[in-house]
């Protein structure tokens, strides 16, 4: 897995977000790796399309 850079702004907002949904405050160091990995899940997600069947079920 290719390491993703986060930028400082991005690293803080999901700081607090975290700290808001889970009442735990992570250092950027601790930080850095999970928003790192959460970016690669939603691009591999994004880049990844549905299957046939399913596109026809959401059109209906």
């Amino acid at each position: 897995m290719n390491s993703m850079q986060v930028s400082e702004s991005d690293l803080q907002e999901f700081i607090q977000l975290y700290q808001k949904e889970f009442g735990e405050v992570l250092t950027p160091e601790e930080a850095e790796p999970i928003a790192e990995k959460l970016v690669v899940f939603y691009e591999r997600i994004l880049n990844h399309p549905l299957p046939e069947s399913d596109r026809e079920e959401e059109t209906t």
